[in-house]
């Protein structure tokens, strides 16, 4: 007399038959695993750059909006352009052109073009010279003047969204 009934009759396949089908899907499974942990690592990774990327544009629109802060202070009647406004315009100048060149070769996109760069540079020289030869420097400020206001402007309309670029109207 039979207690026990099988409903589903075994399986007639030898158990060592069975084992390559075992490893095929636990190697199926480790694939999974390992594929998953890579999408997730290389998303962080984009991640990663794209905060990076972001770091750099705002250390340079900082930098930009450093130097135009800077030239505002020639206005000031204790305003000391040989002495404070030059040097911390050419050094704020120089940090932005090396940070918008690193975005250049890394990210193959930039904060201003080159040529805005140089006319401003030209133009704090053409400041630096006039005032180391004695002359007047108001034509020469004048060209620095509208050179910073297109790039301010060019910045403005580009990072208006971002709130990372400060106009001059905000801060009055």
């Amino acid at each position: 007399m039979k207690v026990f009934h099988l409903k589903k009759t075994r399986s007639r396949v030898h158990h060592t038959r069975r084992y390559p089908l075992y490893a095929l899907l636990a190697l199926l499974l480790i694939a999974c695993v390992t594929l998953t942990i890579l999408w997730v690592k290389m998303a962080g990774a984009r991640r990663q750059v794209a905060l990076a990327r972001q770091n750099l544009a705002a250390g340079v629109q900082t930098e930009l909006n450093a130097a135009i802060r800077a030239f505002e202070k020639h206005e000031l009647p204790t305003a000391d352009l040989k002495g404070d406004i030059i040097p911390t315009m050419r050094i704020r100048l120089h940090a932005a052109r090396t940070g918008n060149r690193i975005m250049q070769d890394s990210y193959r996109e930039f904060i201003v073009e080159e040529q805005t760069l140089d006319q401003i540079e030209d133009a704090v020289d053409q400041v630096d010279r006039m005032l180391a030869l004695g002359q007047n420097t108001s034509p020469a400020i004048g060209v620095l003047g509208s050179c910073l206001d297109q790039m301010e402007a060019d910045l403005t309309l580009r990072f208006a969204d971002t709130g990372l670029f400060v106009s001059r109207t905000a801060l009055k």
